[in-house]
């Protein structure tokens, strides 16, 4: 057995908490806060249009952050496969958006909702983010993606504190706070990373961007189930109990949240891991003491939560 890998692992799953946990706990000690100054309704209404932005991501992105991550692991050191990738993975991107700005002017004046802006905002946003610390990934700069993590979070809380306690504007303040956090990510990541020395529209090879294609776009299925496994059920209880039952709803899910995020944490570095070494000779046994301490860990740390929630509520 390699022990070099699981050293990699290990290290690239602890640079990537610290951005990651750090501020999720920070939320946490923030929910007092929140619910106490928002409405449960007002709370729903946040809670229910990031999860239609979720949904709406893989669909918006077509996953192409994945076929650009996947092939940036292969090419770390050549710069020009490097832009190769990139500018085709953007200008898929680009005409996502654009798609997507389109259909939403044409439906938005039949869409009697105060906040429809917000939803376009923060999907753009969003995409540019995910999009981008993908690229930090696939250029295994983990300590840029963590630090593109905290600062996001970090903006995120600071402006949601400012808009929704001084300046008193409610969910409208919470849905800013979230776009300006992510707005922040991009900027550090495009700053930090020179992301504009790989942007080439001369670049643009419509084989390569087939290719990116054929790998990205069986993952916009799996995407979506996730978000039915975990989500949907917000938009079923805000359709037919309301707002206020999701505000609550959100609110009690969020305990569970701390699990999916630490093995979503660990699945960040798992999947660079796999990607670099799926050709070793022993990565069947790789794969399996992997899977078997990963599933004891969970299997424990569930059981534990299980029991302690009576006492936490």
């Amino acid at each position: 057995m390699n022990n070099s890998r699981e050293k990699r692992l290990i290290k690239n799953t602890f640079i990537i908490s610290l951005g990651k946990v750090s501020t999720q706990f920070i939320t946490f000690l923030l929910l007092p806060l929140y619910t106490g100054v928002l409405s449960t309704k007002e709370y729903g209404v946040v809670d229910l249009l990031n999860t239609l932005v979720f949904l709406l991501l893989p669909i918006m992105t077509l996953q192409i952050e994945r076929a650009v991550f996947r092939d940036l692991i292969e090419c770390r050191q050549d710069e020009k496969r490097k832009t190769k990738t990139i500018s085709n993975g953007l200008s898929v991107v680009i005409c996502q958006i654009l798609l997507f700005l389109l259909l939403f002017l044409l439906t938005s004046q039949f869409i009697n909702n105060d906040y429809k802006v917000f939803l376009l905002m923060n999907l753009v946003v969003y995409t540019f983010s995910t999009f981008f610390l993908q690229i930090a990934r696939g250029f295994g700069d983990n300590k840029s993606y963590s630090i593109a993590s905290f600062i996001n979070a970090a903006t995120t809380i600071l402006f949601n504190v400012l808009f929704i306690t001084v300046i008193k504007l409610g969910a409208y303040g919470m849905l800013l706070g979230t776009f300006l956090g992510q707005l922040s990510c991009v900027i550090y990541l495009l700053i930090r990373l020179r992301l504009y020395v790989y942007i080439r529209f001369g670049y643009i090879d419509y084989g390569n961007i087939k290719r990116m294609l054929i790998y990205s776009l069986p993952l916009i299925p799996n995407a979506i189930s996730w978000w039915i496994f975990n989500t949907s059920d917000r938009v079923i209880v805000s359709v037919i109990l309301g707002l206020d039952a999701n505000g609550l709803l959100s609110i009690a899910s969020k305990f569970s949240v701390i699990l999916v995020g630490i093995y979503n944490i660990f699945d960040l570095s798992w999947t660079e891991s796999i990607s670099l070494h799926i050709n070793d000779l022993d990565i069947k046994e790789y794969f399996q003491k992997t899977f078997s301490v990963i599933l004891r860990f969970f299997t424990s740390a569930s059981i534990l939560m299980i029991a302690f929630m009576p006492i936490i509520f």
